[in-house]
């Protein structure tokens, strides 16, 4: 018998799902480690390392302790010390920085890329610059490649190559993201990873690995692994550590490798997800040419001057958990602030420090949980806004009100009408100017919603904006400019009468526009009873569909999802892939019929053409298969 289901908390990682999906695996491999009782570098440990080179291309694998291990390890064994420069970004965590202090080496601090939030080599030479100037020697670069996604390494390496710098990468959050096709542990001279819990790849408590093509640095590492033991066990011809990892921890991740890329294609699923639900409201983080990511963190920025506090307490009371990573620099904490800089400072850094905030990231976020914390996150970043209309470079703050943007982030009129008074300036201005108006100055004449200097959220653009410049040339564009800002203030006009029952809407246009407007107030039920009256009237056309589509998705946000599945069904037998996909979710996690959901996701799959979403259905398609098989 069908029933409903309701959706799994969320959580900002999930390792008991991961768990639950292993099982018996997880239990046998322990258990034969049990029963050999080979509790230090026993069979499993060399069996993973060898399965580990053979994952990433690497020669040599030297398994450890934990991750900071690995990287003083490495430092150890090539002679890093006093007098020498090692460089490190300063947006990331202190296990960076520290074996390198803990060597006796001077950690020099580099600034950032905002986008990838990894090294830049612009920054890196401007440290190799500060660190002559100030005495000390370059001997290494450790690039981290954070949050899932890889640094610049090509960059990185032409400039350690002229500067004779050994390149010491950290993957720790990066282990098995690719670099123009070649899978990490395999590009620099040295790579290291974590293994922590909360890795894409972690064990069930501290690991870590360093992978090499170096035959003789290899050998090094496994001899400073077991206190600098030469061929004989008590013949100790270096001063080493005690850096072994468990045999234990070795068994678990040779059950967890097996599963690792079906698991890295689920995150890039959920990071595509995030993308388009909130890549109109929020910055979020954009992959580089050439490079993947296995998304260990999903790490969005709120807009200069956000109430990021606030942001979290209000998720939180939703129960939507968030993590800061990281809410202050390496320069700006305690034990590192006394270390160089690079010359010019590290803005990008203290910015990134000072608005990131990172949302639920796993393998087995659900869509109805991750539904939940995106829709929390726009209603809360929404409610945080101030929008900023300006003409020629006059400003007028625009308070939004706390409305709720759907995930399909339908662009709105605009959304605070008592204030609609404030355009009246920008108004008169148009019609002084425009007839002077060139081409080359045209982007001061357009009415534009920004904020803070950085790209312009598209839902805060009219769409009959947008749509009334679309497909025109620029010369018409020119000509229509003031034809357009008086369509504008017209409509908003128009929605504000009708809303205000002084008129009944009189086509599907005006509906959809009174609709829409009762939608951004966050009064679905409102919105509910006009597309109710509006698909009365007419049961076809392009305005039939996206009355349809309206209607579907307020009934969704009001978690009636039964109700909703007639119109996404009307929706996909018109060819409307997005449609079988909603209804795809609908029966899985609400009917719970996966014969029927995956009949749904391969309907979608068919009417498909873009690559990130055939990827992200074929990612669904397995899923429903595998747990089809389960049952």
């Amino acid at each position: 018998m069908n029933q409903h289901m309701p959706p799994e908390p969320v959580n900002l990682f999930d390792i008991g799902a991961q768990r639950r999906r292993l099982g018996k695996s997880i239990d046998e491999a322990v258990a034969r480690v049990m029963a050999h009782c080979q509790f230090v570098s026993g069979p499993e440990v060399t069996a993973l390392e060898k399965a580990l080179g053979e994952y990433c291309g690497a020669r040599h694998v030297v398994s450890c302790a934990n991750g900071t291990d690995a990287l003083v390890m490495v430092l150890m064994a090539i002679g890093a010390g006093p007098g020498d420069a090692v460089f490190c970004p300063s947006f990331t965590f202190c296990a960076t920085a520290s074996p390198v202090a803990r060597t006796g080496a001077t950690p020099v601090l580099v600034d950032v890329e905002a986008a990838t939030f990894n090294m830049t080599a612009e920054s890196l030479a401007r440290g190799v610059a500060t660190a002559k100037k100030l005495g000390l020697k370059p001997k290494a670069v450790i690039p981290v490649d954070l949050f899932g996604q890889s640094a610049d390494h090509d960059a990185i390496a032409e400039l350690a190559r002229a500067e004779g710098l050994f390149v010491l990468d950290d993957a720790a959050q990066s282990f098995g993201a690719t670099y123009h096709g070649r899978k990490l542990g395999a590009l620099a001279d040295a790579t290291t990873t974590s293994f922590f819990p909360t890795k894409p790849l972690g064990c069930y408590g501290d690991g870590g690995a360093i992978f090499t093509d170096d035959d003789d640095l290899a050998s090094m590492l496994r001899s400073i692994r077991v206190h600098g033991q030469g061929t004989e066990k008590y013949d100790n011809i270096r001063i080493g550590m005690t850096g072994r990892l468990d045999t234990i921890q070795a068994a678990v991740l040779i059950e967890k490798l097996k599963i690792f890329d079906d698991e890295i294609a689920a995150r890039n699923a959920v990071a595509a997800r995030y993308a388009r639900g909130l890549g109109n409201v929020v910055a979020v983080p954009k992959l580089a040419p050439g490079r993947t990511s296995v998304w260990a963190l999903y790490t969005i920025r709120l807009p200069k001057g956000a109430d990021r506090d606030g942001f979290a307490a209000a998720l939180k009371a939703k129960g939507i958990p968030t993590g800061i990573y990281y809410p202050k620099s390496l320069h700006q904490q305690t034990a590192y602030r006394d270390f160089p800089v690079a010359d010019g400072g590290l803005p990008v850094s203290e910015q990134l420090s000072s608005d990131v905030i990172s949302l639920p990231m796993h393998a087995y976020l659900d869509e109805p949980a991750q539904e939940a914390a995106m829709l929390s996150a726009l209603n809360e970043r929404v409610a945080q806004t101030q929008a900023l209309i300006t003409f020629n470079g006059r400003g007028f703050d625009v308070p939004l009100l706390e409305t709720r943007f759907t995930l399909s982030r339908l662009p709105s009129l605009f959304s605070d009408l008592a204030h609609l008074d404030l355009l009246l300036p920008a108004r008169r201005a148009w019609r002084n100017e425009l007839g002077s108006c060139s081409l080359g100055s045209l982007e001061y004449h357009m009415l534009d919603v920004r904020r803070d200097q950085q790209d312009i959220p598209g839902f805060l653009i009219p769409q009959l904006y947008r749509e009334y410049l679309a497909d025109r040339n620029p010369a018409e564009m020119q000509r229509v400019m003031y034809h357009n800002l008086h369509d504008i203030l017209s409509m908003v006009s128009l929605v504000s009468r009708l809303c205000g029952a002084v008129d009944a809407p009189v086509n599907m246009g005006e509906y959809l526009a009174v609709g829409q407007y009762y939608e951004n107030l966050g009064q679905l039920a409102e919105a509910e009873a006009v597309y109710s009256a509006a698909l009365a009237k007419t049961t076809s056309g392009a305005s039939y569909q996206r009355v349809l589509y309206r209607m579907a998705d307020c009934l969704k946000r009001q978690n009636r999802r039964a109700n909703a599945a007639p119109y996404w069904r009307k929706l996909a037998e018109s060819g409307d892939g997005e449609a079988w996909i909603e209804l795809a979710k609908h029966f899985e996690w609400h009917e719970v019929d996966l014969k029927q959901a995956l009949a749904c996701a391969q309907a979608a799959q068919a009417l498909t053409r873009d690559h990130a979403a055939r990827d992200e259905i074929a990612h669904r398609i397995a899923r429903l298969e595998r747990k089809s098989k389960q049952d």
